[in-house]
């Protein structure tokens, strides 16, 4: 197995790689790779360098440590040591090799565009020029000197502006916040070009925690993002991945496609492919070791935590030396090259965290958590998806959003129900209006006279009866008083809900609500369709605003529980 602590070559390993080369020549350079848990490029590479030693040189490798066999191969005073070209007298061009490797290596150019622009320079001062095969030895050589000064990288190649690796530290942090100590990890991104790093908190090793880590990331790199997106099959990202086969987590995929942003997740047993991003999150955690950072200290938020720790990162690791190199940091490779590179957004998205896809019901209202919110009504019947977010409820019909609610917290007890009126039907929205105004004994009276005789009378009974003990009985007696109004407002039978209002009110004072007159109401329209000869049941339409159907209601037990909820 790969080594996955470390992406950098641990002496052990040089030595048995050595070893192994050195042993026989029936190892391949893929059976070396496998057993040494060490990249075969890399493998390639250590081979090279043995190719390179003297007899003596190499006779000194069997009884070395691997700090020993580390610092031979790596010397700059490896082999003959002999930096002159063969055949190089005469006419024939030696070029400065050690700029050319700094410039490949600070643009990401290619060896074989390197030796185009070398026999373009020959051409014009009229010179021979070295073979290809050559050119490339001594190539080599000088990339080795800038590429593993003091770490040794698994060789690969990355553009600028294409790639961010992510992962997750493995150590854990406590931070002090204004609602108590909270264990931290720490998310780390990573250009793998620049090595330009970003690193923040996160409360849980989980999508939507990543997501705010990767919005404010685009906001800190000035609202640009790359193309694609690595990382290894965390369950924050990745619900199912075999082989060749993955399925990325729903949420964590609309979030990045908002920002344009593709996912590829590494395949199983293969860290090579994030080597930046874990060798990033090995320097962060050093760095807070070695500097003895702590975050339990004053209380912040997690984002203002965060905040702090980018401001380290960007003194102790993206400022610093690099490949021994005070001038061209992590920093200045940034901006010089990835920064131009990477795609502008206009926005960063919400994390929406899908909770499922139901049926709006006739109620036109969705429960979550103990709380319902509503949704035009419009939409009944239909299948709709539900989003949670921080501080929202997001509902989307066909991928477009149709209504966004204000979070309740999740340990409300009880039930609670939340409407926005431009959801409501017709009927039930003027309901909604009279009650904001039917709040006083005058506000009943005087707008039951507008209706009906009847109800008046009925209203005028109530509220007098009441008014011998207010505080006691007037709430009830207005709540009543409100109902039988909205109720006689919303049915087609107007006259039988005016006699119920009359013949109420020859019973006793306990039956004055809503509740009996409803039943004498109802009665009596089972005794008409009776007489009339027409079916025991009525339906009643509702219509949307653009006159099409919205729903279809029962008389009767439906009617009860609609007035009901609404008072």
């Amino acid at each position: 197995m790969r080594n996955t602590d470390n992406r950098t070559l641990q002496p052990d390993q040089v030595k048995q790689v050595v070893s192994l080369i050195l042993s026989s020549a029936t190892h391949s350079l893929r059976e070396i790779s496998r057993v040494t848990g060490v990249s075969k490029p890399s493998v390639l590479k250590i081979q090279h360098r043995i190719n390179i030693l003297t007899a003596e040189q190499k006779e000194g490798l069997a009884g070395a440590t691997g700090n020993e066999i580390m610092g031979l191969l790596y010397s700059k005073n490896t082999g003959n040591a002999d930096t002159s070209c063969r055949n190089n007298k005469g006419s024939k061009y030696i070029p400065d090799f050690k700029k050319i490797a700094e410039k490949m290596v600070e643009t990401k150019m290619s060896k074989r565009t390197a030796y185009e622009e070398y026999l373009q320079e020959a051409e014009e001062r009229k010179a021979e020029t070295l073979s290809l095969g050559h050119f490339y030895r001594k190539l080599d050589e000088e990339l080795s000197e800038i590429m593993e000064p003091d770490n040794y990288y698994m060789i690969q190649k990355f553009e600028y502006g294409e790639q961010l690796q992510a992962d997750f530290t493995g150590d854990r942090y406590q931070l002090n916040t204004y609602h108590g100590l909270v264990n931290c990890w720490i998310f780390v991104l990573c250009f793998p070009a620049s090595y330009y790093c970003y690193a923040g908190f996160v409360t849980a090793q989980s999508t939507e925690e990543s997501c705010r880590v990767i919005g404010n990331a685009v906001r800190f790199f000035g609202n640009r993002v790359p193309r694609l997106l690595v990382s290894d099959n965390a369950r924050a990202f990745v619900n199912y991945h075999k082989g060749g086969s993955y399925i990325v987590n729903e949420s964590f995929e609309n979030y990045l496609a908002e920002l344009g942003i593709c996912f590829i997740p590494t395949p199983v047993r293969a860290p090579r492919d994030k080597s930046a991003a874990e060798h990033s999150v090995n320097m962060v955690q050093r760095m807070i070791k070695n500097h003895n950072f702590s975050f339990n200290g004053i209380p912040n938020t997690i984002d203002g935590h965060s905040r702090n720790l980018q401001t380290y990162v960007e003194k102790y690791i993206n400022n610093a030396p690099f490949r021994r190199n005070t001038e061209k940091t992590r920093s200045w490779l940034f901006a010089s090259y990835e920064l131009p590179k990477l795609r502008s957004v206009t926005s960063i998205p919400e994390y929406q965290a899908k909770i499922k896809s139901v049926v709006v019901p006739r109620s036109y209202h969705i429960k979550l958590n103990n709380h319902s919110y509503s949704v035009p009504y419009t939409h009944i019947g239909r299948y709709v998806d539900v989003y949670m977010l921080n501080d929202y409820v997001i509902i989307k019909y066909e991928g477009k959003e149709i209504a966004r609610h204000l979070r309740a917290p999740d340990k409300d007890t009880g039930s609670r129900i939340t409407t926005i009126t431009e959801h409501m039907p017709p009927v039930h929205r003027k309901i909604k209006a009279a009650e904001k105004y039917l709040l006083t004994p005058d506000d009943i009276l005087h707008y039951a006279s507008s209706l009906d005789e009847k109800v008046y009378k009925f209203c005028e009974k109530r509220l007098s009866y009441a008014g011998r003990n207010p505080e006691l009985y007037m709430h009830n007696a207005i709540t009543s008083c409100r109902s039988v109004i909205n109720f006689y407002e919303s049915e087609q039978y107007k006259e039988l809900i005016s006699e119920a209002c009359e013949d109420i009110l020859h019973q006793s004072s306990a039956k004055w609500c809503i509740r009996e007159i409803k039943k004498i109401y109802f009665s009596r329209i089972k005794e008409e369709e009776a007489r009339s000869g027409k079916s025991g049941q009525r339906k009643k339409m509702i219509n949307r605003t653009d006159n099409t159907e919205a729903f279809m209601r029962d008389d009767g037990s439906d009617e009860l529980s609609r007035d009901s909820n609404l008072n």
